[in-house]
C-alpha cells in the first residue's frame, strides 16, 4: 500500500513539469510573433518642433510691468500704495529678441522734438519773456490786484438825541483814546483842563480779575485727602490756569507802566503781590518758575516807578514801609529798597508830580 501511494506522487511531479515547459515554449512563440510583426509595421514618429526658431510677439507693457520684480520698502508700513508703472504709449522704444526695451536719457534728449503742440506754444512762451524783459527795462513794476473795499457799516449816522455817555460806552479803548487826542489837538486850549481832570487808574477791576484767575487755580486742585494737592500730577491740572494767571499779572502791570501812572505802578504791585504770595507752592521746584516770574516782573516794574517818578519825601517813606513787607517773599525787592534808600538821601524836598 505505500509502494503505491510513493509511485504516485512520482508520477504527479513529473506531469507538473511537463506543464511548465509548454507554458515557456508558449511565451517565446508569443514573444517572437509579436517582434515580427512589429519589425513589418512602420510605427508614426512625432516630428520635433524648434521652439526658438517660432515667431513670438512682443509682450505689451502691462506684461512688462508684471513681470518685474517687486521691490520690497525697506521700512514696512500699512499706507503704501503700490500703483503699477504705466509706460507711456509715445516713448521712444527698441526691440531685441522679441524685448521691448526704453532707449536710454541720452538719446531721448538728443532726438528733435515736432510735437504739434509744442510748436504751438513755444512762440507764446518767448512772447512772455520778451514782454516780462521789455517791463524790466522800462521799470515797469506789475500792475498789482486792486483791494476789496471794506463793506459799509450801518448805522452811520448817529442820532443826536442819544445821551453822550451811552455812545461812548460802545466805544473799544483804543477808539476812546483816538478821540480824546482829536479833541485836544483841534482845540488845545481845553489839553491842560484834560490833564487836569483825568483821573488815578481804577485798580478794582484788575484786582478781581486777579482774584478769579487764583480761584481758579484752585478749583483744578483735588479734594481728596487721601491725594496730595501740590505734587506734579496736581500741577499737570492746574498747569494752564497757572499760565494765564502769570500773563495777567505781567500785562496789567506793563499797561500801567507805559501810561507813566508810577504811583498807581506801585500801588498795583504791592497789590498784585499778595495775590502771587497766595498761589500754590509745588513740591517740584521747576514747577514754581511761574510764580518766581511774577515776583521778578512786579520787582522789575517797581524798580522802574521809583526811578521815574517824582514822589515827596513822605510818600518814599510809605513806598519804604510798604517794600520792606515784601522781602521775605524775594529777594528781588532788596534792590527797591536800596534805591528808595539813595533817593531819600539824594533829594529830601523832591515836590510832589
Amino acid at each position: 500500500m505505500a509502494e503505491g501511494i510513493f509511485f504516485r506522487t512520482i508520477n504527479d511531479d513529473s506531469d507538473s513539469d511537463n506543464d511548465d515547459d509548454s507554458v515557456v515554449t508558449l511565451r517565446r512563440m508569443t514573444r517572437s510573433a509579436l517582434s515580427d510583426v512589429s519589425s513589418r509595421i512602420a510605427l508614426p514618429v512625432t516630428p520635433v518642433i524648434n521652439l526658438a526658431s517660432l515667431p513670438t510677439p512682443s509682450p505689451s507693457p502691462d506684461e512688462l510691468v508684471i513681470q518685474r520684480p517687486r521691490r520690497i520698502p525697506v521700512t514696512w508700513s500699512p499706507d503704501i500704495k503700490r500703483t503699477p508703472i504705466k509706460l507711456p504709449p509715445s516713448s521712444p522704444t527698441t526691440k531685441a529678441n522679441g524685448v521691448v526695451l526704453r532707449s536710454t536719457p541720452r538719446k531721448r534728449l538728443l532726438l528733435p522734438d515736432d510735437s504739434p503742440e509744442k510748436a504751438e506754444r513755444s512762440p507764446r512762451k518767448v512772447s512772455r519773456v520778451l514782454g516780462r524783459l521789455d517791463a524790466l527795462s522800462l521799470n515797469q513794476q506789475p500792475t498789482t490786484p486792486p483791494k476789496r473795499k471794506a463793506p459799509e457799516r450801518l448805522g452811520s449816522q448817529i442820532p443826536q438825541t442819544a445821551p453822550l455817555s451811552s455812545l461812548l460806552k460802545g466805544l473799544s479803548k483804543e477808539q476812546l483814546v483816538e478821540l480824546l487826542l482829536k479833541s485836544t489837538q483841534a482845540h488845545p486850549e481845553i489839553e491842560q483842563d484834560v490833564r487836569e481832570s483825568l483821573p488815578l487808574p481804577d485798580l478794582k477791576p484788575v484786582e478781581e480779575q486777579l482774584n478769579t484767575l487764583k480761584r481758579n487755580i484752585f478749583r483744578c486742585l483735588p479734594t481728596s485727602r487721601l491725594i496730595l494737592k501740590y505734587d506734579s500730577p496736581a500741577f499737570n491740572r492746574a498747569s494752564t490756569h497757572v499760565n494765564v494767571f502769570k500773563k495777567a499779572v505781567i500785562d496789567f502791570g506793563r499797561q500801567l507802566v507805559e501810561s507813566e501812572n508810577y504811583g498807581s505802578v506801585i500801588e498795583y504791585v504791592t497789590m498784585a503781590w499778595g495775590y502771587v504770595k497766595a498761589t500754590p507752592t509745588w513740591e517740584n521746584a521747576i514747577h514754581n518758575t511761574a510764580r518766581r516770574t511774577c515776583f521778578k516782573t512786579l520787582a522789575a516794574y517797581c524798580m522802574t516807578a521809583i526811578k521815574s517818578g517824582c514822589f515827596t519825601p513822605n510818600e518814599y517813606q510809605r513806598i519804604a514801609e510798604k517794600l520792606e513787607l515784601l522781602v521775605g517773599d524775594s529777594d528781588d525787592i532788596q534792590s527797591c529798597l536800596k534805591q528808595v534808600t539813595v533817593i531819600r538821601t539824594k533829594q529830601p524836598s523832591t515836590p510832589t508830580k
